[in-house]
């Protein structure tokens, strides 16, 4: 474990090392086309990113901590063997449950397979860095945008999720604004490339309207520091404070959207 400085959480753990960290500078295999952090990190201290499986990484003492699982990468890659993941579940069972434990990907399809080990302290996540994703703007390897949302809506109500909105990069309005309603997440990250400033990024004004949008549906949204380059304010605490109420609040609101949408017939547009 790893005290850190990401704005939202107070640890971090990583049990496995891709190869392509060390090698190519990508944390995952998913060769995204934006420079990532995790390059740089693993080129300055090249010694504590050997390549391998490192479950015994999960433990500790500690108690109502908020814990990033597998911040440098991404444990439900088809590259991960299931048993790998679901011995990472089981070590972080054997903390201590007032622990919550934040996973998060861009392979949310997975995610149903190991339902049978989801547990109420855990989060599950899923990165939606725009709605766009065509032949001419490819960002990843990874799944489409749009089968991330529909595997976040197949999970079971009682599943806690979350968003990552990072980097964030351009999009449509409405169909982005609909996605990340759709995942029903208990709360929604924005943040920046910390890397490159020459992606193609939403105008200030249009990504403030997208937060407003979503603050007015009573949604979460925490802001990072590194958004500011973005022309937003920063706003975050710890997700481990984030009160029942205004869950239940966001809830409620989230209901009545999609009742709303339901009858105008457009909820499942593509």
């Amino acid at each position: 474990m790893n005290k850190t400085n990401i704005e939202w959480c107070d640890y971090t753990v990583n049990p496995i090392i891709f190869e392509t960290l060390t090698k190519e500078g990508y944390g995952c295999p998913y060769r995204c086309r934006y420079p990532c952090y995790t390059g740089k990190i693993a080129r300055a201290f090249p010694k504590a990113f050997t390549p391998g499986f490192y479950p015994f990484r999960i433990k500790g003492k500690m108690k109502g901590k908020t814990i990033f699982v597998e911040s440098m990468g991404d444990l439900f890659h088809p590259s991960v063997e299931d048993r790998e993941i679901e011995h990472v579940f089981e070590r972080c069972q054997q903390l201590d449950p007032s622990n919550t434990f934040v996973f998060l990907t861009k392979n949310s399809p997975r995610y149903e397979t190991f339902l049978p080990y989801y547990q109420d302290n855990f989060i599950w996540g899923v990165t939606l860095e725009t709605n766009v994703y065509s032949p001419n703007w490819h960002i990843s390897d990874a799944p489409q945008p749009y089968d991330r949302v529909q595997a976040m809506k197949r999970l079971p109500e009682r599943v806690k999720r979350m968003d990552s909105v990072e980097p964030s990069l351009d999009f449509n309005s409405s169909i982005f604004l609909r996605y990340l309603l759709e995942t029903r997440a208990l709360f929604i990250i924005f943040g920046a490339n910390s890397m490159d400033t020459r992606l193609p990024e939403p105008p200030p004004e249009k990504l403030r309207a997208l937060i407003q949008a979503l603050r007015g549906k009573n949604q979460t949204v925490l802001i990072k520091e590194n958004a500011k380059r973005l022309g937003l304010i920063p706003y975050h605490f710890k997700i481990s404070h984030i009160p029942a109420e205004l869950a239940k609040k966001r809830q409620k609101s989230l209901e009545a959207y999609f009742n709303e949408k339901a009858m105008r017939n457009d909820i499942f547009e593509h």
